[in-house]
């Protein structure tokens, strides 16, 4: 099978034909053909894809090669290559992104990803100040994408939006709004429009600026806390106003716009009387979702009678709808009413009425009796974020067999198979590993982005690899370690969960090989990108918690926080390397330090427990 998806006869050749080659290659760890095949149809994807299996040398160096740069990269070779790419795009005839131009941007992602952000980020710059259009973006979309996908969220920020520029176009506003933590668009575009009317001379980059920070949990250096929070509340309850006219007369009309999005986010900036009016105002106004999440804040505050009674009154304004008239709740969809039956489980659980407890579950498992697989998938959501995995185990059991062959609502049997991962993987994690082999298999449709042809099968072997040790056997761990190695020989994620799992199961032998071979492909790796702060954290932090090479550790985690001063994380690391080590009393002066940047951590808290503990 390897040797004819290699070679192909001649109705493989098409571009769709070798898409699923090269991907069914990579799927089953032959990622050295599969790249080999790809290069041959599109040397920028085979990069990315080679960058996700750790072969960033291979990537660079194809990329320089093809673009005819020194292999340094340097500053004048590149902008030149830039300049002369940009030209290539601007005077081709094809809607397309030309290679020259893809080759550069798969370059920039590689760049970010070894640690040259200098480099990365002339390219970022200089492909920014381009307007040239495409088919159904532009090149600089094209870049913000590249950028969003390397996970360089702050230079999408940063790039966005030009100086002088008056609007913003629907493709950024969605790379942007990805990279938020609330990514959601209505959220994004209120706040816009909202933070407009307040300051009508704020040219839009400082806006965007300003929304982009207060999203994602920052205080602009423009902003005062003390005035514009509640300003920013005021009008967003007064809403944007609009001319209706009733009864041939013109009348100023405004709705307010608030959503859950905003109420967290004045949570998040410790607003909390302004979030809790904002919730209880959408509640009054008929808003079903605030309603339900006003009485999950009465159920976590030990409110039990009034998160009750909000509940019930949900499962009556729904139970009331008719298609001819809106209850005060407004029309919504019986996934809520489900979800408050299983509250109303829950609250009968914590108050050991056994009448209530057995009649509310008959009362559920009748409402999971739905054909509506968005509905059984959103009550088993919720029963897991509850802690009840037996019930929610039970639910995503019965959806999987159904949406593998395609739910109506549109299910996705890989969302439910990731569901059912998360909710097994401390407990009984191999039939849900298996489902997710069966589910990831979907994702060979080129569709799909190139990378997940290396990162879902690596998830899968993990899995295994867990299954594996809970049943003790040894040759199936070393089987789907190999594997693992096969797709990524610097895979940090197993190294630094399953190689200590290894170790306590009592598979010494193995657990000391496995981590001595992903050390020296790390430090191969760090004799060429040496600047690469995060591999250096990463070797630093797997090699500390399987208590081996810890000078080489300190060594790597000293260096990490050289290049990276203000990461928290990279000085944890080194904390963790030097208390390893048994230099105790440094290790703990360091994670009180980290405290001062980042107090509300708990993990840095554990840690001086931890190494406090240990004196």
């Amino acid at each position: 099978a390897i040797a004819a998806l290699r070679s192909g006869d001649d109705n493989a050749t098409s571009a769709p034909a070798i898409q699923w080659r090269w991907r069914h290659l990579a799927n089953h760890g032959e990622v050295a053909a599969a790249l080999e095949l790809l290069r041959e149809h599109r040397l920028d994807e085979a990069a990315i894809v080679a960058v996700a299996a750790s072969r960033s040398g291979e990537a660079i160096d194809w990329l320089v090669a093809s673009l005819g740069i020194d292999g340094n990269g340097s500053s004048p070779s590149l902008q030149q290559r830039i300049e002369a790419a940009l030209v290539t795009q601007a005077t081709s005839l094809s809607t397309q992104l030309e290679p020259e131009l893809a080759e550069l941007l798969a370059l920039m992602r590689c760049y970010v990803s070894v640690g040259r952000r200098d480099l990365a980020w002339q390219i970022a710059e200089q492909v920014n100040r381009s307007d040239l259009q495409l088919e159904e973006s532009t090149v600089r979309e094209e870049m913000l994408s590249s950028l969003a996908a390397v996970y360089r969220d702050d230079w999408v920020l940063r790039l966005a939006v030009r100086p002088g520029q008056t609007s913003i176009s629907a493709e950024t506003q969605s790379i942007v709004v990805g990279g938020l933590v609330d990514r959601d668009h209505g959220t994004f575009k209120t706040l816009i429009d909202t933070y407009g009317r307040m300051n009508p001379q704020t040219p839009l980059d400082e806006r965007f600026d300003v929304v982009c920070s207060l999203i994602n949990g920052k205080v602009p250096s423009s902003w005062d806390p003390t005035t514009d929070f509640q300003r920013l509340f005021d009008e967003l309850t007064m809403g944007k106003r609009q001319i209706q006219r009733v009864g041939g007369q013109a009348m100023m009309a405004a709705t307010p716009q608030l959503n859950l999005n905003i109420v967290e986010l004045f949570g998040r900036h410790g607003e909390t009387e302004l979030a809790d009016r904002a919730l209880q105002r959408m509640v009054g106004l008929g808003d079903i979702a605030a309603a339900f999440q006003l009485a999950e804040n009465q159920m976590a505050s030990s409110n039990g009678r009034s998160a009750e009674s909000l509940y019930k009154s949900i499962i009556q304004a729904i139970g009331a709808q008719r298609p001819s008239r809106q209850t005060v709740f407004g029309a919504t969809g019986t996934d809520t009413a489900t979800k408050s039956v299983a509250a109303l489980w829950l609250l009968a659980k914590r108050s050991t009425d056994p009448d209530a407890i057995s009649k509310l579950n008959e009362e559920l498992r009748i409402a999971l009796c739905s054909p509506s697989t968005e509905l059984r998938s959103s009550v088993a959501e919720y029963l897991a974020g509850h802690g009840e995995n037996e019930l929610a185990a039970e639910i995503y059991e019965r959806l999987l067999p159904m949406t593998a062959y395609g739910a109506r609502e549109g299910t996705s049997f890989y969302g439910v198979s990731n569901q059912f991962v998360s909710l097994m993987k401390d407990t009984n994690i191999a039939p849900a590993a298996s489902w997710f082999d069966i589910a990831a298999r979907g994702t060979l449709d080129p569709r799909y982005p190139a990378t997940v042809a290396v990162s879902l099968p690596l998830h899968v072997n993990r899995w295994k690899v867990q299954a594996a040790i809970d049943r003790g056997d040894a040759s199936a761990v070393t089987r789907h370690l190999e594997r693992i190695a096969a797709l990524d020989p610097i895979d940090i994620d197993t190294a630094e969960t399953y190689f200590p799992k290894l170790a306590k199961a009592g598979m010494t032998d193995l657990a000391e090989t496995k981590i001595a071979a992903v050390l020296r492909e790390g430090e191969s790796y760090l004799e060429r990108f040496p600047l690469d702060a995060m591999m250096l954290n990463n070797l630093a932090w797997i090699a500390s918690v399987n208590a081996t090479e810890l000078d080489k550790a300190v060594q790597w985690a000293t260096r990490a926080v050289y290049l990276e001063p203000d990461s928290a994380i990279y000085r944890d690391t080194l904390a963790e390397a030097l208390f390893r080590s048994g230099e105790i009393d440094q290790a703990i002066r360091i994670e009180k330090a980290c405290l001062i940047d980042t107090p509300a951590q708990w993990h840095l808290h554990e840690q001086i427990r931890r190494f406090e503990a240990a004196r």
